[in-house]
C-alpha cells in the first residue's frame, strides 16, 4: 500500500478485516521497494491500495513469483479497476479482493536487456506526452485530468516513426497494445481487448493533424474512435517493434529501449476481479 495514504490504508485494513482477512500493512516508497517488500514477506495474497501506477509496479513482482493479487482502487485514473469491474466502494472492493482469483494475461515488452509487464495498455507516441503531463497535475482527477493534459499537449503533436506493425502504418500519432480496454481516465482506446484471450488488440492512430486528433479522441471514451479512417486495428500475440518514442504502461514510463518485442504472457497474473 502506498505509504502516503495512511488514512486510506487504515480504512482499507478495517474493510479487509471486516471481510474476514488477516492483514499486514506494507507501506511502499516506490517500485524497487515493492519488489523488496514482496520478496521478503511471507504473505499469501497482495492487496494493492492505489491507482494504475501502484498496481503496475506490484504486478511486476506478483506475476514473477506467482503471488495472488487483489485491488482496492485509490488512484486518479483507475483504468485497471474499471476494466476489471472492481468496485470503488472500499468494503465491496475488499470483499472481492480476498475472494477467488482469475488468471489474466499481461503484455510483456522486452528489449533484450530489460523487460516490463503492462496490466492494461502499453502505448507510445502522443499518449505518452499526455500521460507525462497528466502525472504532473495534482488538482485534477479522472477524465478531467487527461482532458486538460491532452489540450495542453496538442500544440506539440508530432508523428512517430514505427516499424514492425505491418499494414497498420509506419508514421503514427499513437500506438496502443491493449490487454484491457482503458487508458487515460476512461478512454476505451482498445475496445476489443480481453485480458483472458491470449492476444492483444493493437490500435494505431495515424499521422493526423491537431484538429483531426482532437476530433477523434473524445470518441475513444465510448470506443467509437475505431470507426475513423485514421484509426487502424489488429489482433496480435507478438510483434517486434521499433519506435522513436518512449514506452509507457499503466501510466508509467518504462526503462525499455525503443526496439523491443511486444508479446502476450498468457495467464501469468492471479487477480481477484470480475471478468
Amino acid at each position: 500500500m502506498h505509504k502516503a495514504g495512511s488514512a486510506d490504508a487504515g480504512a482499507t485494513q478495517a474493510a479487509l478485516e471486516r471481510a474476514g482477512a488477516q492483514v499486514t500493512l506494507l507501506a511502499s516508497s516506490g517500485a524497487d521497494h515493492i519488489t523488496e517488500l514482496l520478496e521478503n514477506s511471507a504473505i499469501e495474497r497482495l492487496v494493492v491500495l492505489g491507482g494504475d501506477g501502484m498496481i503496475h509496479h506490484a504486478a511486476q513482482t506478483a506475476a514473477t513469483i506467482n503471488l495472488p493479487m487483489g485491488i482496492i482502487p485509490g488512484g486518479t485514473g483507475n483504468d485497471i479497476a474499471r476494466a476489471l469491474r472492481i468496485p470503488r466502494r472500499c468494503l465491496d472492493a475488499a470483499e472481492l479482493a480476498i475472494g477467488p482469483t482469475s488468471s489474466i494475461d499481461l503484455i510483456r515488452v522486452d528489449d533484450g536487456e530489460r523487460h516490463a509487464f503492462a496490466v492494461s495498455v502499453l502505448t507510445a507516441g502522443f499518449s505518452g506526452h499526455v500521460t507525462d503531463y497528466a502525472n504532473q497535475l495534482r488538482h485534477a482527477r479522472g477524465q478531467l485530468k487527461y482532458t486538460l493534459a491532452t489540450l495542453r499537449c496538442l500544440p506539440k503533436l508530432r508523428a512517430c516513426n514505427v516499424s514492425g506493425l505491418g499494414d497498420l502504418g509506419t508514421k503514427v500519432s499513437i500506438v496502443a497494445f491493449g490487454n484491457t480496454r482503458y487508458f487515460g481516465g476512461g478512454m476505451a482506446i482498445c475496445p476489443a481487448a480481453d485480458p483472458t484471450d491470449g492476444s492483444m488488440q493493437v490500435v494505431v492512430v495515424g499521422d493526423v493533424g491537431r484538429l483531426h486528433l482532437a476530433a477523434v479522441l473524445p470518441a475513444a471514451f465510448f470506443g467509437q474512435h475505431v470507426r475513423s479512417g485514421a484509426v487502424h486495428t489488429a489482433t496480435m500475440t507478438s510483434a517486434a517493434v521499433t519506435i522513436d518514442a518512449p514506452w509507457w504502461a499503466d501510466g508509467e514510463r518504462l526503462a525499455v529501449g525503443s526496439t523491443a518485442t511486444v508479446s502476450v504472457s498468457p495467464g501469468v497474473l492471479q487477480l481477484a476481479c470480475r471478468l
